[in-house]
């Protein structure tokens, strides 16, 4: 077993892979918008930084790689991943199509208690004016990841559908970091689905979900263009 000590934090980590070590921390700076969409790791400093050699981190990018999260660039460097206006439109497409799916087998089989649940926790964060804004921004994360990977794409029957969606979830939640929504917006839109799902209403789901995601793409591909400077 490998152990791997992060100099100047006082943190040890042991895991049964050094590379799997390796490729949890850094997937998890990316995840958390330490490292940014198009920043270049470097390697070297890597390896200072963790106290370790180049090839496990290597395998560790590689394998973030794979997943879509970062590029590797021969003879150049390996940089975040950073969508492109239409590589955001083309994922929030497949987003929507496999989350409509999801919620049609799904819908009848979500416990009420789990709905009830997070209706609450939405109504909560309707009442949350005056809270530390970062702490709202983190419970909205949290119960949008309840809503969409738990109860709808979690209680869906179709596991290969789960397998993909779980293949891109990573990716979503790197999209959706990329601009700033508007807080009463979402609450609203995910309201609306919260309430349409505790009915068991599939038509009105889907169609609150579709709005939804569909104002989430063009929220993030309006950012993205004004970020390059297209108007």
């Amino acid at each position: 077993m490998e152990c791997l000590h992060l100099q100047g934090q006082g943190r040890q980590l042991v895991r049964e892979s050094l590379s799997d070590q390796l490729n949890v921390m850094l997937k998890q700076r990316i995840m958390s918008g330490e490292y940014k969409a198009g920043q270049r790791i470097d390697l070297q400093s890597l390896a200072q930084e963790m106290a370790v050699s180049a090839a496990p981190l290597r395998d560790a990018l590689h394998r973030l790689a794979e997943r879509g999260l970062v590029t590797i660039k021969p003879r150049v460097g390996c940089y975040v991943r950073k969508l492109s206006p239409r590589e955001t439109s083309d994922l929030f497409d497949l987003r929507l199509t496999l989350e409509a799916e999801a919620l049609r087998t799904s819908i009848d089989s979500m416990p009420s208690r789990e709905v009830h649940a997070l209706q609450e926790r939405l109504i909560a964060l309707q009442d949350s004016a005056g809270e530390v804004e970062s702490v709202v921004r983190v419970e909205m994360t949290l119960v949008d990841e309840s809503l969409h990977s738990g109860l709808i794409v979690g209680h869906c029957t179709n596991e290969f559908l789960r397998t993909q969606y779980e293949a891109i979830r990573e990716l979503i939640l790197m999209s959706t970091r990329l601009v700033s929504r508007r807080k009463e917006d979402d609450l609203q839109e995910h309201l609306r689905i919260a309430d349409a799902l505790s009915r068991r209403s599939l038509f009105e789901a889907r169609e609150a979900l579709s709005a939804h995601l569909t104002r989430a793409k063009d929220a993030t591909v309006s950012g993205i263009l004004k970020e390059k400077g297209v108007q």
